[in-house]
């Protein structure tokens, strides 16, 4: 599959006529050919991420803005992901990979994300090679910004890009700076370390995600397009699969927040929240509270 080359610098103008930068960084022939060099010092220096690392499953002192997809991102949810990041106009990472249409470079970026005009400054971040995704040039970015948006598609590609890769260890570094990681479908479901990657409305086919989200000290998995897609039984099936998790189905068109110690909602639908039978529906401008659950048996 042909990748999206570098190109430079351009500028966009959004309604109100201001100017906006969108830098794009995606794989080209130089990165491959500089990361045959890279990735060996990867895997000699203490610093590299390889596939048999693990994340540190402490607290992040960051925010999650997680939603369930649909065709538009409501606008409170928009502005409290700009508030987090530091403000309209602050310069962000866009990650476009689980799109199979992140290749093409004709591809508008209001195709991923139409409100990345707030920006000043876009960079985008995507890639489908595992050595790219390793070397420090290509994530770089990820070092100075304050926010980070992952754009819906499928799970599996997000996975096979970047898990267990440099790419995550920074997004992790970045949260734990107090900065805000936001995803939408497929950039909502990867981010629990057990994560849905791909199967029916059904039947859920699970893999490892970046495990940046828990609760109570438990993991939890995320399910999107949740009421639209009628998925209640293939996410309490998982749970049955794997009885130490928490089950969250959010609604399209809707966020689940993570502000430090505070979750709440928002948008125009619910957040489904499910615990070892206990379950509640939570809305817009509602805070999420779970009980203190005791959960018997081994950890899957």
């Amino acid at each position: 599959m042909m990748q999206r080359t570098s190109l430079p610098a351009s500028l966009t103008v959004d309604e109100a006529g201001s100017r906006h930068e969108v830098r794009t960084h995606t794989s080209n022939t130089l990165t491959h050919l500089r990361s045959l060099f890279t990735a060996l010092l990867l895997a000699m220096s203490a610093g590299g991420v390889t596939a048999g690392d693990t994340q540190p499953k402490e607290q992040h002192a960051g925010s999650l803005v997680i939603a369930g997809g649909g065709a538009e991102l409501p606008e409170d949810v928009h502005d409290l992901f700009f508030d987090l990041a530091g403000g309209k106009y602050t310069e962000i990472v866009l990650i476009p990979t689980a799109s199979e249409r992140a290749d093409d470079a004709s591809v508008p970026l209001t195709y991923f994300w139409k409100h990345h005009t707030h920006a000043k400054i876009v960079h985008v971040l995507h890639t489908r090679d595992r050595t790219t995704a390793n070397d420090p040039a290509f994530s770089k970015d990820l070092e100075n910004v304050t926010g980070v948006w992952i754009a819906g598609g499928k799970q599996q590609l997000l996975a096979d890009a970047y898990v267990d890769t440099l790419v995550q260890r920074r997004l992790r570094d970045l949260l734990q700076r107090g900065g805000v990681i936001g995803g939408t479908s497929a950039g909502a479901s990867i981010l629990t370390d057990t994560a849905i990657l791909d199967g029916t409305n059904i039947k859920a086919q699970t893999g490892k995600g970046f495990g940046f989200f828990e609760i109570n000290g438990h993991d939890p998995v995320i399910d999107q397009h949740f009421s639209e897609r009628g998925r209640k039984t293939r996410l309490l099936d998982l749970l049955a699969e794997h009885p130490r998790r928490l089950g969250i189905g959010i609604d399209e068109n809707t966020a689940f927040i993570q502000e430090r110690d505070r979750m709440y909602v928002r948008g125009k639908g619910g957040v489904s929240v499910y615990a070892h039978g206990w379950e509640q529906v939570f809305h817009s401008g509602e805070d999420v509270v779970i009980p203190d659950l005791q959960v018997a048996g081994p950890s899957k």
